[in-house]
């Protein structure tokens, strides 16, 4: 659960602000349940940007391979769940199921130092940053993409869950 001092002080910043700009309608009624006067709060639209429309529509049609790709794309953090994404994997022990990570971010090493651990170089990948562009091609190879979290880490809304539905 969210710890009381964080959830104290997002009701004084909600209460108290000029404006509220919301990730879609969770996170705009989660601001106006800490106090948000509902007209202060406007939500902003989490679709597919318009610049970015014709990058997903030039994708190569999905294609199955012999494994299955879990796909994580964000900030490579401990507090956002990413080692614990890694031992659930390897809990699951699907042989026929790649893991892949994109992105950068304090915990690459840490990561990198488990999946080495684990001797699985050849199923979990850490790719890095990315070019934009080349995220969509990612997202449209993996079968399931994954957005982990932790009460540590509190995710209103994580924009690569939504991008990963338009491909």
């Amino acid at each position: 659960t969210t710890s009381f001092s964080y959830r104290a002080a997002n009701k004084i910043m909600c209460r108290g602000a000029d404006f509220v700009i919301t990730h879609g309608p969770y996170v705009r009624q989660e601001a106006i349940s800490l106090g948000a006067s509902p007209s202060k709060v406007a939500e902003f639209n989490n679709g597919l940007d318009e610049e970015h429309i014709s990058l997903v529509e030039a994708l190569p049609p999905k294609t199955q391979s012999g494994h299955s790709i879990v796909l994580y794309v964000g900030r490579i953090e401990i507090d956002k769940g990413v080692i614990d994404l890694l031992d659930a994997f390897v809990s699951a022990g699907q042989e026929n199921t790649e893991l892949h990570f994109v992105g950068s971010g304090a915990g690459v090493e840490v990561l990198r130092s488990k999946i080495s651990l684990h001797n699985l170089l050849t199923r979990v990948f850490v790719h890095g940053p990315v070019p934009f562009e080349d995220v969509f091609l990612h997202f449209r190879r993996a079968r399931i993409v994954v957005t982990p979290s932790r009460s540590s880490f509190p995710e209103g809304f994580c924009k690569s869950a939504m991008e990963a539905m338009f491909t």
